[in-house]
């Protein structure tokens, strides 16, 4: 089990995407529709946490039967918040660049800054925008993107040293 796990983050440093936005109205960019109540979400996150705190008591009493149900419980939960996240369009990190896609031509508070994005491949694109305000923003991209490959470089020297 562990050994997927590693095969699955190996899989995910494939592709590198360094994204970087600012408001233009100083609002945050919501990762959840604008339109979408988002009370059952909330609802289900609260279930989780109790769901956990529960597991936790069951192994602390020892209980096996007890502990199995419990992890169910927990396993029940976070499907269901899967389920609620994926209905009401909140993205998963690794998405998150398609839906900042879809919202650039609409939102007109979202400014893009720069993006940047590397495949082990070789194939990479580089977009920078040219306003001077913004130069400052432009700057800290770059260091984010130096931070990430080398967080990337890190965790496939770790997968490839197992």
């Amino acid at each position: 089990m562990a050994f997927d796990r590693l095969k699955q983050i190996a899989e995910d440093l494939i592709t590198l995407e360094v994204t970087t936005l600012t408001s233009v109205n100083n609002t945050p960019i919501s990762l959840v529709a604008d339109d979408i109540d988002d009370t059952p979400l909330v609802a289900a996150k609260n279930e989780l946490s109790a769901a956990k705190t529960q597991l936790v008591a069951d192994i602390q009493a020892g209980d096996s039967a007890t502990i199995k149900a419990s992890k169910q419980k927990v396993k029940d939960a976070e499907g269901k918040i899967r389920d609620l996240e994926k209905a009401l369009g909140v993205y998963d990190p690794k998405d998150i660049f398609s839906r900042i896609q879809g919202q650039l031509g609409t939102n007109e508070n979202i400014q893009l800054v720069a993006y940047s994005r590397f495949e082990i491949e070789g194939d990479s694109v580089n977009y920078v925008n040219n306003n001077d305000a913004l130069k400052g923003l432009v700057s800290s991209h770059g260091e984010l993107v130096a931070a990430s490959q080398e967080s990337r470089k890190a965790l496939f020297e770790f997968v490839r040293n197992l």
